[in-house]
This record gives C-alpha cells, sequence and structure tokens, in this order.
C-alpha cells in the first residue's frame, strides 16, 4: 500500500470541506491598509448586501426534493442578499443562504446554533465544528454547504434551511465519513 489515502468520491460529505473552509476562512484585506498582516481580523460587512457564492437553485435540486423553488427567496431583484452577522459567535452568513428573513434580523440576532447553546457542535457530514450549521431532524449538526453537497440530504423547509432531513444517507457514505475523517482541509498528506 503506497500510504496514499483514497480520495472521496464526487457528492461525499468530505468533497465540501475544502469548499467549507475556503467560505469560511477567505478574508477581504482592505487595499492599501498599513499593519494589517494575514492574520488580521477583516472587516464586518454586517447589514451590506453582496451575491450569494451559492445560487438558489442548490437549495432544491435534489432527486428527494421536487419542490418547485418558493417565489420569495429573500434574494433581491439585483441578485444580492443581505448580510448578517450572530451577536454571540459573529457567523456572518447571507439572510437568503441561513433562511432568514431579512426584516427578522435585529442586533441581537444568534445562529442556529448560539440559539441552541451547542457551543460544541460539529457538522455530522464532515466532523468540522463551527461555520453556517442547521440543526437536522435527529437534533445533529450539519453545514449549509455540507446539507447541499450531500445528494441524499434536503432541508424540509426549504426557505428557512431548516430542518435538514439527513436520514435518506446509505450507510456506504457514512462509512466514507468514517474511513476518511483524517482528510480535513489544512492536513498535510
Amino acid at each position: 500500500m503506497s500510504g496514499v489515502p483514497a480520495r472521496p468520491t464526487l457528492g461525499s460529505p468530505l468533497m465540501a470541506a475544502p469548499l467549507l473552509q475556503s467560505l469560511q476562512t477567505e478574508k477581504e484585506t482592505p487595499q492599501g491598509s498599513l499593519g494589517e498582516g494575514p492574520s488580521a481580523t477583516p472587516p464586518s460587512k454586517s447589514g451590506q448586501k453582496t451575491r450569494p457564492l451559492i445560487p438558489e437553485m442548490c437549495f432544491t435540486s435534489s432527486g428527494e426534493n421536487t419542490e418547485p423553488l418558493p417565489a420569495n427567496s429573500y434574494i433581491g431583484d439585483d441578485g444580492t442578499s443581505l448580510l448578517i452577522s450572530c451577536a454571540k459567535c459573529c457567523l456572518q452568513v447571507h439572510a437568503s443562504c441561513y433562511g432568514i428573513r431579512p426584516e427578522l434580523v435585529n442586533e441581537g440576532w444568534t445562529c442556529s446554533r448560539c440559539a441552541a447553546h451547542a457551543w460544541t457542535a460539529e457538522c455530522c457530514l464532515c466532523n468540522l465544528r463551527g461555520g453556517a450549521l442547521q440543526m437536522t431532524t435527529d437534533r445533529r449538526w450539519v453545514h449549509v454547504i455540507c446539507a447541499i453537497a450531500v445528494p441524499e440530504v434536503r432541508f424540509l423547509n426549504v426557505m428557512e434551511r431548516h430542518p435538514v432531513d439527513i436520514s435518506a444517507i446509505p450507510e456506504q457514505r457514512w462509512k466514507l465519513v468514517g474511513a476518511l475523517e483524517f482528510l480535513r482541509p489544512g492536513d498535510a498528506g
């Protein structure tokens, strides 16, 4: 055996991990700013409207979910969505991606994980903590992006992006997660 791990198959939960990390660690450093290095915290864009990286059709395109796209997707006519920030953990998400009606956003808004006081919650599909987590029907947690990446997963309430039904994931896919969980982004290998 060569010691080189097998790559996850397309659609496996681990395929979402590199994308998830790139979305979580993407930094926008202002041009020409002095004294800010790579570890500097990017400025908050909460309250601004920007274009989400995940197309709305990704939330409903699966074999399991055949419902048409909802008429009101929390995305403006110009394709932008309000960026919101959790008052406790500072998670920044698009209102449309996380399923929050923009009119419900206020200074004290908290993400699902913080509202549930689930401080150590990790995604049951990729085993990473933090990020845009939503609760599953069996009271576990899953990243929104991981839920989109796995074909058998669906949002029971597409507009609110929760709860997330993971019950149709075959046992073979769960075995992939267990066998390959050491393949986390950033690990040398």
